[in-house]
């Protein structure tokens, strides 16, 4: 009874140690990642446009880890998902949006950029 109580605890310690492993690498490569972002606006705004929402819903649904019901092929090939229509074919429906709702939400957005860019200008 013992030793499986230790070889538990073992290997809770083991899987602790990957995950602390996995978080470093994963900070390191966020630390990489923005170094190399590009200060000059890109070309052809509406492919960056499609680029971060593609990406954005990508993270979302990975948090919310729908790919691993997800019908898409590439979903589950990626253990991640992968969007391929922007939006996570797996996710639920969003509930519908009136007018106030969505007002509300892009006066949200504009204030949060308005203040990030403050931040910026003070910082520069």
């Amino acid at each position: 009874m013992l030793k499986a109580r230790f070889t538990r605890r073992e290997s809770y310690a083991r899987r602790m140690a990957r995950r602390s492993a996995a978080a470093k690498a994963q900070a390191e490569a966020a630390a990489k990642a923005e170094e190399n972002l590009p200060d000059e606006p890109p070309d052809d705004m509406d492919k960056f446009r499609n680029k971060l929402a593609r990406r954005l819903n990508m993270i979302l649904s990975n948090q919310r880890r729908y790919w691993r019901g997800c019908k898409e092929p590439a979903c589950r090939r990626q253990r991640a998902c992968a969007a391929p229509n922007i939006h996570c074919s797996n996710a639920p429906p969003l509930p519908p949006s009136t007018p106030e709702a969505t007002a509300r939400a892009v006066a949200h957005v504009q204030r949060t950029i308005n203040k990030v860019l403050a931040q910026r200008g003070e910082a520069e």
